[in-house]
C-alpha cells in the first residue's frame, strides 16, 4: 500500500512545512 504511505507523508510533510495553514 504504498498509496496510504506516500498520502501519510504528504500530509506531514505539509503540516511540518505549513503548521500555521
Amino acid at each position: 500500500m504504498a498509496t496510504a504511505e506516500g498520502y501519510l507523508r504528504r500530509l506531514t510533510r505539509r503540516l511540518t512545512e505549513d503548521p500555521e495553514q
